[in-house]
């Protein structure tokens, strides 16, 4: 990205004001008073981007009351009617683009509604102003700003070639790596800027370690991608993981109502199906016996074949004897008391087992806050601590109840077991009791489902037996209403097991579905390789170091030996013995940003890497903290040589024009002076800036 013109106007009481400044390639250098408006400008910089969330959250604009309230022009205070900016902008394509962004207007709008719009025409509306170009408006500084059609920074993203990662955020799944986290290695301001190098990122944001994705965003790391990579995948295996506990939980509790139950289900996803360990397989029950859905369908087909062979259906005419129903009848009653009594026993068993399942509960409750003493206890004595364990204070580490000190034989020699040996006795032990309860949910879960088909084989055998007394009582020539009745059932029951087998075929395709996911997640973590920088970021990371220590050198930091420092492979901010760089003097850690800023700049004309940087760095009053004058010259010279590669450093300054002018005689540069007691924004149709007496421009 490149800034060709930024236009700064404000309508007032007393007509406009303003300031157009051109920036071509190369450095320019805009020097003036303090209080003159430089700064102003630079803010309007980020504020025609819209990305003055950089500096904080705050949605009041950066700017002073002069393009607020009021301006000063001369000693008469002028009143502020409306203002804006408009950007000018060029992209590697020769492509321009042109924002305008308010900051007051007179309308009836709330101010705050009216700075989140940006009215941007699609080419150079300050280049050539009676052009005719498409124009749309957009938003800014509201959610989805960065990831919307509409979103400013959405398109601005697309207008410089970025295409924004997503990345964890802190509070909700994956956010876009903002325009805002960038561009702190783009701009530094004269407020917070120049503190340090990890103060100047945008933390409101809320990305966890913003600062190092946004370096290897920048640097167009391997890692980066890579780390995402593996971030979309875990976040695809939970979400798998979720999906399939949901599924087996409603399929076993849909299955229970159909009398059936499964069985060697796996709680979590595995990469094949049917597992290796087990096959799974679905049981059904009539309150008997347990069998396969397909054993039992075949049972009942073989009962309803009995009943509808080509036989007379029985009647009481056709029975010369009737005792042959009233055996049919007390058998039917028989069955019904023995599937009550069943049904009784389980729900007694059930109700037992609860308060086994209760214990058991209770008892991993108090390994699960063992185990977390022990090891909070082994904490702190593996780093030198004492602590003092509960069997010292004669209390029992498993039941807590009070332990005499004479449990032991005291003339016998005991070995107690160690911390470990007691953190590995109790995780044990909590697993084999987690064991018992995933076995006993398990069986509680059977038990359910035999009971639901008792309880459906008691309703039918109370059905059975008034049919068979009805049949008793029925006059002569009358069908046999229990053999009918049987026969609906069974038919009624077949339907049933056909739906359940065919609900379980649907099961089988969607585990067998997800299986095959989870095995492409594990395969495409595999493909990733192992963590860390690729041999071409340590490439990248190398030459950024040499850089970075070269500027160091040319600006004369002296705070310790230069090459003591390095660039951490992990943070790639500057570290000394493997630590961050600590305290440093004032103007050394103005110098260590200088050499930060511009050794990313300078990497990018590399042509054996390639890099995600915007090729421009904008540093509003870079002499902080009384740096000599030697090192402003110096980072000057470095500065400048950005006009070969066609990349654009902007410098505002205060320093004396008298001191600041011979720096820049041998350099090529755009250079504005304003007179001294001048200011930038000055009622439209004044003198423009003074040059310096021999300019030596491109």
């Amino acid at each position: 990205m490149r800034l060709r013109h930024l236009q700064v106007q404000i309508e007032t009481s007393n007509g406009p004001y303003g300031i157009v400044i051109p920036f071509p390639n190369g450095m320019t250098v805009i020097r003036a008073d303090n209080s003159s408006g430089k700064s102003t400008c630079l803010m309007a910089i980020l504020y025609g981007l819209g990305l003055e969330g950089m500096l904080g959250p705050s949605q009041q604009p950066p700017f002073a009351e002069v393009m607020l309230e009021s301006l000063l022009d001369g000693p008469q205070h002028v009143s502020v009617v409306e203002s804006f900016v408009r950007l000018e902008i060029e992209n590697d394509q020769g492509e321009f683009l042109t924002a305008k962004r308010f900051v007051s207007r007179n309308i009836d709008i709330d101010a705050s509604r009216v700075r989140q719009l940006v009215q941007v025409v699609e080419g150079g509306a300050i280049t050539h102003p009676t052009g005719t170009f498409p124009a749309r408006d957009y938003f800014v500084r509201i959610p989805s700003a960065a990831q919307s059609e509409s979103g400013f920074h959405h398109r601005l993203a697309a207008f410089v070639g970025y295409q924004l990662p997503n990345v964890p955020g802190t509070d909700q799944g994956q956010v876009p790596l903002y325009l805002e986290t960038l561009f702190p290695f783009f701009f530094v301001d004269q407020l917070s800027g120049w503190r340090d190098l990890k103060a100047r990122m945008p933390t409101h944001l809320r990305i966890p370690e913003m600062a190092k994705r946004a370096t290897e965003f920048i640097l167009r790391l391997d890692i980066l991608g890579r780390e995402i990579q593996r971030q979309t995948l875990s976040q695809r295996e939970e979400l798998l993981r979720q999906q399939w506990r949901n599924r087996i939980v409603v399929a076993q509790s849909e299955i229970q109502s159909k009398g059936a139950a499964l069985h060697g289900f796996p709680e979590t996803p595995v990469d094949r199906w049917p597992p290796r360990a087990a096959t799974p397989q679905m049981m059904h029950t009539d309150g008997n016996t347990w069998r396969s859905v397909e054993s039992a369908i075949t049972n009942v087909e073989q009962r309803i074949s009995q009943l509808v062979e080509p036989i007379p259906v029985p009647s009481i005419s056709l029975s010369p004897d009737q005792e042959q129903v009233f055996l049919l009848l007390r058998e039917a009653e028989n069955q019904l008391v023995e599937v009550r009594e069943q049904a009784y026993a389980i729900d007694e068993k059930d109700r037992m087992e609860d308060l086994n399942i209760r214990a058991v509960d209770k008892r991993l409750r108090t390994l699960a806050e063992e185990l977390k003493d022990y090891r909070e206890t082994k904490a702190v004595l593996d780093r030198g601590g004492f602590a003092e364990l509960k069997t010292a204070q004669g209390i029992c580490p498993t039941c807590r109840q009070p332990m005499k000190d004479t449990l032991l034989p005291q003339g016998t020699p005991n070995a107690p077991m160690s911390l470990e040996d007691n953190i590995h006795y109790i995780k044990d032990e909590h697993d084999t009791y987690e064991q018992m309860r995933r076995h006993a949910l398990s069986a509680a879960q059977s038990r359910q489902t035999l009971l639901s088909q008792l309880r459906r084989r008691e309703a039918e055998l109370a059905q059975t037996i008034r049919e068979q007394r009805r049949t008793l009582i029925a006059p002569t020539g009358t069908p046999s209403a229990a053999r009918i009745g049987e026969q609906i059932r069974l038919e009624h029951e077949l339907d049933r097991l056909k739906e359940t087998s065919k609900w379980y075929e649907q099961l089988v395709i969607d585990v067998n579905a997800m299986a095959n996911e989870f095995a492409a997640i594990k395969k495409a973590r595999k493909e990733l390789g192992e963590d860390g920088l690729s041999e071409n970021d340590k490439a990248k990371v190398r030459s950024l170091t040499e850089i970075f220590r070269e500027q160091l050198v040319l600006y004369g930091f002296r705070s310790f030996d230069v090459e003591e420092i390095s660039l951490s492979p992990v943070t790639y901010r500057p570290m000394r013995h493997e630590f961050d760089v600590g305290l440093t003097s004032a103007s050394d850690a103005v110098r260590l940003i200088w050499a930060y800023l511009l050794s990313m700049l300078e990497l990018a004309r590399r042509k054996e890497f390639i890099t995600n940087h915007l090729g421009i760095v904008v540093f509003d009053e870079p002499k902080q903290q009384n740096a000599q004058d030697i090192s402003l010259e110096q980072l000057l010279f470095r500065a400048a040589a950005s006009l070969t590669h066609n990349q654009q450093v902007i410098v505002a300054t205060s320093e004396e024009a008298v001191r600041l002018s011979p720096m820049l005689a041998s350099i090529e540069c755009k250079y504005l002076n304003f007179p001294v007691g001048g200011r930038l924004i000055e009622k439209l149709g004044s003198v423009q800036p003074e040059q310096p007496a021999n300019p030596i421009e491109k």
